[in-house]
């Protein structure tokens, strides 16, 4: 089912992965390029499943690679144990391999991207933060890795501000404290114009400014404003902080999309179904278009829509595409989790 208005066509790209189901890990997957009419123009195939990609401005993928999962120390994390540059034509150029990376990367420029990754708590830590979670407590970080040297060159460790934050954890039997769902630098930040990170915590349901060179949190959201929300993101030109807030554990009932102003946290703009149909527990997101509309993900149902300032569905994609477009084959969207969905201008190349 595919259905948009004719004046909100352009010649935007959206980037797409499918999730692998029933847990397995192991299986291959895609990242396709699909036209704003629902057909697919490129794809990568992986022999690995991926978790998230990026397309760049050359032409070039990173990928994120689940961790195989004999090897897997936990399902829920979005465990991974590998990021990887492919050029346009599916050709490896380069790979980092490390434990617990997920759900993240992004580039800072041609030598430098970051990425998120778990760490292990102190024994300590575990009993001030996870005291009722079986096995390992695992906090989070942001680090940076130096393509040239294959190194981390920076860290930021979300265990430093949860003294601060403690009140905000959601269930001290789960093992992960924190949960980093998203990240984006921030050349010159609003708060001190130096360059920052902002990330969003899941389980605080908090989204974080981190500033780089001193690795102090400059602003942090206001307790209950979101609820586990994911794809934080500062817009350009004063639109304030985008997110995607999933609603869990929240007093409002619906998952919410909204921009709020940083400097004072007031809401400048939210849309939520009027009829609370539109619920997602669980990832999920959001990014603002070059026309000023709203492209949101629904992850568990594997739909994609563009959304207008004033609340309309302007484009609206769940329905089936080419998966392998070599043996023709299809497969259905609907019950196929779908991370984060990205438009892109069409490339030039």
């Amino acid at each position: 089912v595919l259905r948009w208005s004719k004046d909100q066509v352009d010649d935007r790209v959206m980037l797409v992965l499918t999730w692998p189901r029933d847990s397995d890990y192991e299986s291959g997957s895609n990242a396709y390029l699909m036209n704003r009419d629902g057909t697919i123009f490129h794809q990568w195939k992986f022999e690995r499943s991926v978790m998230h990609a990026r397309l760049l401005e050359n032409g070039n993928l990173y990928a994120m690679f689940f961790t195989k999962s004999k090897d897997r120390i936990s399902a829920n994390r979005g465990e991974c144990d590998e990021v990887a540059e492919f050029s346009w034509t599916g050709k490896k150029l380069w790979s980092h391999k490390s434990p617990l990376l997920h759900h993240d990367v992004i580039s800072l420029d041609q030598d430098e991207i970051a990425i998120l990754q778990n760490e292990a708590l102190s024994e300590k830590d575990k009993s001030l933060y996870a005291a009722d979670a079986v096995g390992t407590a695992f906090g989070d970080s942001v680090v940076i890795v130096k393509k040239s040297s294959n190194q981390f060159t920076w860290r930021w460790s979300l265990s430093t501000v949860l003294p601060e934050f403690k009140n905000r954890i959601l269930d001290t039997r789960d093992p992960e404290v924190g949960h980093l769902n998203s990240l984006q630098y921030l050349e010159k930040n609003p708060w001190n114009g130096k360059p920052a990170f902002l990330v969003s915590s899941r389980e605080l349901s908090t989204v974080f400014a981190v500033e780089i060179e001193s690795k102090k949190v400059l602003w942090s959201s206001p307790r209950g404003l979101f609820s586990v929300q994911h794809d934080a993101q500062l817009l350009d030109g004063g639109g304030g902080i985008l997110v995607f807030d999933n609603g869990v554990h929240a007093t409002h009932v619906a998952t919410r999309v909204l921009r709020i102003n940083p400097l004072n946290n007031q809401i400048l703009w939210q849309w939520a179904d009027p009829t609370n149909f539109f619920a997602v527990p669980m990832m999920g997101g959001v990014q603002r278009q070059p026309n000023g509309n709203f492209l949101v993900t629904n992850s568990h149902i594997g739909q994609v829509f563009e959304l207008t300032p004033d609340g309309r569905i302007v484009w609206n994609f769940l329905g089936a595409f080419e998966a392998d477009l070599l043996r023709d084959e299809k497969k259905w969207w609907p019950g196929t989790r779908l991370y984060r969905v990205h438009s892109y201008p069409r490339p030039s190349f």
